[in-house]
């Protein structure tokens, strides 16, 4: 038994689904000019909780993992049913895929799935997506960044075995591991996760395609919406928060 089954339907291929957290005192660093600690923090939970949500309600999820050692995000992860893998220290994305995937193993997963928790545009359609992917034995399902170089899905199936390798790069050194392995690849090319919230550019992307579809990132637009418009207010009109493009008008 893994975990708790969600709304998985007998007879199609279920995903198991890894979600790696690192601490939040360690949340989004690059978004320190647009947001202090606390609401960068604040903002990961956000996020998380809008994945989780997603996935929970989710028809192709057989099984959620999260991956962390902070209190918060494991209680958050525990609310919905996930299974919680706890770290004793952040040793870096790779690691917390590999010991997931060490898990999914043991206990007779034949998939993993990999997805960040910084993609709150993740919709139902790209679960699909998905898994559609899923009944190919000895695959491999690529999601790139919108930029192109990092990646932000993975499934692998079997889930243990393919070198993950997160930093850099990542989604060249998968395709050209997966390539090289003689693996069958497919690259989806998927708009939902291919936004990852990072830095101020993000925050402004999402939240004009957001605006757009209320159905995904809720708790992630409310929480920036409501920072952003703090600080607006108590910058000023043409105050260095206005110069930087975030009219309130997304």
């Amino acid at each position: 038994m893994i975990g708790r089954r969600f709304r998985w339907v007998e007879g199609q291929q279920g995903l198991h689904v890894v979600v790696p957290v690192k601490s939040l005192a360690q949340s989004k660093s690059r978004l320190a000019p647009l947001l202090a600690a606390q609401d960068r923090q604040k903002l990961t939970l956000a996020m998380c909780s809008d994945i989780l949500q997603l996935l929970r309600g989710s028809q192709t999820i057989q099984s959620i993992s999260v991956v962390t050692r902070d209190a918060q995000v494991a209680a958050l992860a525990r609310a919905v049913d996930a299974t919680v893998l706890v770290q004793q220290a952040d040793c870096g994305l790779t690691a917390a895929v590999e010991a997931a995937a060490a898990h999914l193993a043991r206990q007779g997963a034949d998939n993993l799935l990999y997805l960040p928790c910084d993609v709150p545009l993740l919709g139902y359609q790209d679960l699909e997506a998905l898994a559609h992917c899923a009944g190919r034995p000895s695959s491999i399902a690529i999601v790139p960044s919108h930029d192109g170089e990092g990646t932000n899905g993975l499934l692998c199936r079997p889930p243990q075995g393919f070198p993950f390798a997160f930093e850099g790069n990542s989604f060249h050194r998968h395709r050209a591991a997966a390539r090289e392995a003689n693996l069958c690849m497919q690259v989806l090319r998927l708009d939902g996760p291919a936004l990852d919230i990072d830095k101020p550019d993000d925050v402004e992307r999402f939240l004009k395609r957001s605006a757009g579809d209320p159905s995904v990132g809720l708790r992630t637009r409310r929480l920036l919406l409501d920072e952003l418009q703090l600080r607006q207010e108590m910058a000023g009109p043409g105050g260095d928060f206005a110069r930087q493009g975030f009219g309130m008008g997304l």
